[in-house]
């Protein structure tokens, strides 16, 4: 997953909950599955064995930047 990249958030049909960017105590917000989102920086924690399921990105719904695990997110259309 790469900056640029539209991905669309599920947590297996549950709600995802995006960690609020920029606040001092934790905030999260509600993404229904399916919503939106553009990443704007990707941190991948890579093991022995691949990717750890510890990698995140920063991404923007609407006008909200957060945080959400790789895993929650889907690509949908590559930056080209």
């Amino acid at each position: 997953m790469r900056p640029g990249n539209l991905v669309s958030l599920s947590n297996n049909g549950a709600a995802v909950h995006v960690r609020v960017a920029g606040l001092e105590r934790r905030s999260w917000a509600r993404c229904p599955t399916g919503t939106l989102a553009i990443v704007l920086e990707s941190f991948i924690e890579n093991r022995q064995d691949g990717p750890s399921m510890d990698s995140y990105a920063k991404v923007m719904v609407g006008d909200l930047v957060g945080f959400v695990w790789l895993y929650e997110c889907k690509v949908i259309d590559e930056d080209r």
